[in-house]
């Protein structure tokens, strides 16, 4: 069966909480995104937990994926350093019924971080995780689809291929969204510092998240992820970013 998007939370700045729309449905995956800008720390989530489901199996969709905290980092110093953390909760370990999601950040810092999260119906219960791929860059520029996570290798078919976009001054809208993606517009309704897209991908190939970002000096992140529909079994293929 094709995915079906159900809803998308969001967190800001000082929260360590993800609201949802609606509570959250038993079955479902749900994917989030954290980033940690401008402290040059190597901060990262360490748990995440339901206020109706306190013990849930999220897992990292970076590096090795049974251990919830691997991290990606780019550039340096206080202006354009990011650390963003990957997780996701496959509907095998997912209750439903959570209005929010509290995360506890090992090394936790005072300062802004930001929060998107969605959830998908239509989703392989359990083992869903197929690849991901992530780019970060300065002063990409405006132009259309400027900004680009880099392939995501999709070895397995039907599949969603689910992006975040991260713009440190706020420059991802809703047109910004990437062509063939549908977008779902995390942080607010016109501007925002994350922002999620999702398509459905019927046949194995390469697939690159998208963007347009509406500043032309902006340091970025662009990050996809590819999880099997229903009906399928994931093919996981791994791999490195340096």
């Amino acid at each position: 069966m094709a995915y079906a998007y159900v809803q998308k939370g969001f967190g800001l700045f000082s929260t360590n909480v993800i609201t949802w729309s609606q509570a959250t449905g038993a079955g479902n995956l749900l994917v989030a995104c954290f980033v940690k800008p401008d402290n040059g720390s190597t901060e990262f989530v360490s748990s995440l937990a339901g206020n109706v489901n306190a013990s849930q199996a999220w897992v990292s969709a970076v590096g090795t994926i049974n251990t919830i905290g691997s991290k990606i980092i780019t550039g340096s110093g206080t202006s354009n350093f990011a650390t963003a953390t990957l997780v996701y909760l496959p509907g095998s370990a997912n209750a439903g019924g959570d209005t929010t999601t509290t995360f506890t950040v090992a090394s936790d810092q005072s300062g802004n971080r930001f929060i998107g999260a969605m959830e998908f119906s239509g989703i392989m219960s359990a083992s869903p995780f197929i690849n991901y791929n992530w780019a970060s860059q300065t002063n990409a520029g405006t132009g259309s689809n400027a900004l680009s996570s880099g392939n995501v290798n999709v070895s397995t078919a039907p599949a969603l291929v689910s992006g975040f976009g991260y713009s440190i001054n706020g420059g991802l809208t809703t047109g910004g969204t990437g062509t063939g993606f549908a977008g779902r517009g995390i942080s607010s309704a016109t501007s925002a510092y994350i922002w999620g897209e999702d398509m459905h991908v019927g046949a194995t190939g390469n697939v690159a998240c998208t963007f347009t970002d509406n500043q032309a000096t902006d340091n970025t992140l662009a990050i996809g992820l590819a999880f099997a529909e229903a009906g399928v079994s994931a093919t996981l293929w791994s791999q490195t970013c340096l």
